[in-house]
């Protein structure tokens, strides 16, 4: 309906209803504001179509109706997000830690000595003889530190990794052992006698060789 006719229709309506109301009892203000605004209403909604009003009236008791069955759900969903934002910095903050205690280590590893590093290693591996005549030896209380922090990184390891470390643990223990010291003594005195007679020899080639 045009816009002109609804105002038009709208005034028609007014003027009756105030001039039925006059032979009765005089109008009130309010009375006649309110009757104007449902008219209006009444108007704009057959000519925009649907029920907006309606619509917003429902929305209110939806919104009670679900306080009532639910009372206690906002606050459990409050509780909900400070739980799981106390979480995310728990876990923040263990990654946080685990994190420096590595750099630390990584520290200290690289700042320790290639030789001290080198004795740790002849004493864990069972060669302290050859640390020893190379000039790289532990004391007895450091040799048994490295050993007890090898054997806490061995089975930190074997936790990890599962069946494989053990089958990589069997393997290395099947393979060939390294030379004892005694043997390594035997080597380098074998080793010194057949020097001296390479020379010996030399030196008896050069006297009974005849001048030129």
């Amino acid at each position: 309906m045009p816009a002109p006719v609804c105002l038009t229709l709208c005034a028609l309506l007014l003027t009756g209803a105030s001039a039925g109301r006059g032979r009765s009892t005089a109008p009130s203000f309010s009375d006649e504001a309110a009757e104007v605004g449902n008219m209006m209403e009444a108007v704009r909604q057959r000519t925009e179509g649907g029920t907006p009003s309606a619509t917003r009236k429902l929305a209110a008791p939806a919104a009670a109706a679900t306080a009532e069955r639910f009372p206690d759900l906002d606050s459990e969903l409050l509780g909900r997000a400070d739980e799981i934002g106390r979480q995310l910095e728990q876990s923040e903050a263990a990654a946080g830690s685990a994190h420096s205690a590595k750099r630390a280590a990584l520290a200290a590893e690289t700042s320790e000595p290639s030789k001290n590093r080198a004795a740790r290693f002849f004493a864990v591996h069972g060669m302290s003889e050859v640390g020893r005549l190379l000039g790289d030896e532990l004391s007895p209380t450091e040799a048994a530190k490295a050993l007890r922090t090898a054997a806490g990184m061995e089975q930190a390891l074997e936790g990890a990794a599962g069946p494989k470390a053990s089958l990589v643990r069997r393997a290395a223990a099947a393979a060939p052992a390294a030379p004892a010291a005694a043997d390594i003594d035997d080597w380098l005195a074998e080793d010194s006698k057949s020097e001296k007679q390479r020379w010996g020899a030399v030196d008896s080639l050069r006297r009974h060789a005849r001048p030129m």
